[in-house]
């Protein structure tokens, strides 16, 4: 039985050179097929990660083949863009919840999760007018109000 709590793909540590190097390296089985040009395998494996390690833990496979897939146009790819592998939906108080924009966008960031709650993280993600939110209380500048009494 497939228990999506214990992923079958994973990177394996590696030694480099002699142990006494203490020299080493990480490899998945993606990385291990593509080296060996199997690619209906790597498509294989891509679908199973696909169906199976669905989530966003998983992305760390493609951190260093990512470019080499997609020259290689192997099977899976859609799939995998598609997935919630590289796709995380989120909703932070701090981000506008409307704006101008209708459109899905798809933006690379590569910055820490943890940073990408803030506004300011929004405002580089998003500039723009057409960003801008709907909302007044995002429009102001908070910081003029900070030590004014209201009425004065």
């Amino acid at each position: 039985m497939i228990d999506e709590e214990y992923p079958i793909f994973y990177k394996t540590k590696t030694s480099k050179g002699a142990l006494r190097d203490c020299r080493y390296f990480y490899r998945s089985a993606i990385d291990n097929a593509l080296k060996n040009n199997q690619l209906k395998a790597v498509g294989l494996i891509i679908k199973y990660i696909c169906k199976y390690q669905n989530n966003m833990a998983s992305a760390y496979l493609f951190q260093k083949n990512f470019q080499e897939l997609f020259r290689l146009n192997v099977d899976g790819l859609t799939d995998l863009l598609n997935s919630n592998i590289f796709r995380y939906e989120f909703d932070f108080e701090e981000w506008p919840s409307s704006h101008s924009n209708n459109a899905n966008m798809i933006i690379p960031y590569n910055e820490s999760l943890f940073n990408i709650r803030y506004q300011s993280t929004y405002e580089k993600l998003f500039p723009g007018s057409q960003f801008k939110s709907l909302d007044p209380i995002f429009n102001t500048d908070l910081k003029g109000l900070v030590g004014k009494i209201p009425g004065q």
